[in-house]
């Protein structure tokens, strides 16, 4: 079997409520990482005062247990419940959090429904390799079968790696696409539309990631720390008068978009290095953007005149 059939063996198409509620549950909890998409606002209005940090503070890890409920055909609700017998509070809150998420889901559904069932088609006709490179810049597939993400300074899965990749079209990804990996299972979250925005123009998506990473003080600030001496996100919370989660959440945003990588791992302590190829390599690639050759954004529209700028 060729890699490339070897790897399309292992795709599959799921529509999972349960998968995209605890997207929406991370969303939420980091706006310093996601921003503020429009349905975050209205959730949390739904949602009890307190709910997303207590879930934050328990510690459990909604992906793996979306993935181990999601394999049964219930309802959300029915698949919720189930968990009352061994911990009632993460029940009761998961609950809550599906009755608040509901709504936004439902008026995705038949988008995610047809989305799923077109990108369906589109891999069976371009193969995997081609598929999955049109969902964003930031994944790609090597001659080898591997998945190579750009995450750090890179992330390789090879196919002895994995047993499935679950392509899951999601109403609350807040990027073109995000990843979780639980052992030999991969979770490839995508936005509807993703492959549109890859071929119609827009920005490549490292590209955004990157100027968005640079585009905030804290983060700023932590790269600086960084590129000038060793320390632990502990050291640099306290020198910074910020708590930990939220530079350890401002440091991931700095490894997705690859401007630093892990170094270092010493007991509970995580080292970082600045990756300066990645920084000098920003420059040309956005100069290589904004003078590709190609129709521009609203070409043949009429500028304003006298546009006093606010």
């Amino acid at each position: 079997m060729s890699t490339s059939a070897s790897l399309e063996k292992r795709l599959t198409f799921r529509l999972s409520p349960l998968l995209d509620l605890a997207m929406a549950v991370r969303v939420m909890q980091q706006p310093e990482r996601f921003g503020r998409p429009d349905w975050t606002e209205r959730v949390r209005a739904r949602l009890p005062e307190g709910l997303l940090e207590r879930l934050e503070r328990g510690g459990t890890d909604l992906f793996a247990l979306a993935l181990a409920l999601d394999d049964h055909p219930e309802p959300p609700p029915v698949l919720l419940a189930r968990l009352g017998d061994d911990d009632p509070q993460l029940a009761d809150d998961l609950l809550m959090c599906w009755q608040a998420a509901a709504p936004e889901y439902a008026a995705a559904a038949a988008r995610l429904a047809e989305a799923l069932q077109a990108d369906h088609q589109r891999l069976r006709a371009q193969g995997a390799r081609a598929f999955l490179s049109s969902l964003s810049d930031r994944i790609s597939v090597d001659d080898q079968g591997a998945l190579v993400i750009r995450w750090g300074s890179g992330l390789r899965l090879g196919l002895d790696e994995l047993d499935r990749v679950l392509l899951v079209p999601s109403a609350f990804c807040p990027r073109r696409f995000l990843f979780y990996r639980d052992r030999r299972t991969l979770v490839l979250y995508y936005s509807p539309g993703a492959a549109a925005q890859e071929a119609g123009g827009a920005p490549p998506e490292h590209l955004l990631l990157a100027h968005a990473a640079l585009a905030d003080p804290t983060r700023l600030q932590l790269l600086r720390l960084v590129a000038s001496t060793r320390l632990p996100a502990q050291e640099m919370a306290r020198r910074l008068d910020v708590n930990e989660s939220t530079v350890s959440r401002h440091l991931r945003v700095l490894l997705e978009a690859g401007l630093i990588a892990r170094e270092a791992q010493e007991g509970r302590f995580q080292y970082y290095a600045v990756q300066w190829r990645r920084l000098a390599d920003l420059y040309g690639e956005t100069r290589a953007y904004l003078t590709a050759p190609g129709d521009l954004p609203g070409a043949g529209g009429a500028a304003a005149e006298g546009d006093p700028g606010v």
